[in-house]
């Protein structure tokens, strides 16, 4: 019974891991971010089964981090990016802040040339 259920979460695991390696350049942020909440999921219920594990689940395993590093290296380029975007809108927003001053309307100018 065990062995079905290990079985049955790592079929799970593999289709979400292979879903997501085909939808790799047009998954958003939020997808990625499902995407680590399921597999967490499905790695918690893996780990009540950890004594019930099998040399083939083992291999299986392995498999499925084989995937890690590509959609590590994405999810990196995609905080980056976003990073980068930050930085830009704080660099603009300095810029803005120091072109906009807030004048007093009611301010006199006094002009003394003779």
């Amino acid at each position: 019974m065990p062995a079905e259920i290990i079985q049955s979460l790592l079929n799970q695991m593999n289709e979400l891991t292979t879903e997501a390696l085909h939808q790799l350049h047009e998954m958003t942020e939020e997808q990625f971010e499902d995407f680590a909440t399921k597999r967490e999921l499905l790695t918690q219920k893996l780990e009540g089964y950890r004594n019930d594990i099998t040399d083939g689940h083992r291999v299986q395993i392995a498999t499925l981090l084989d995937s890690d590093p590509i959609i590590l290296q994405r999810m990196t380029f995609l905080k980056d990016e976003a990073g980068k975007w930050l930085e830009r809108k704080g660099t603009v927003r300095t810029q803005q802040n120091a072109y906009q001053h807030a004048y007093v309307g009611d301010s006199l100018f006094v002009d003394h040339r003779k």
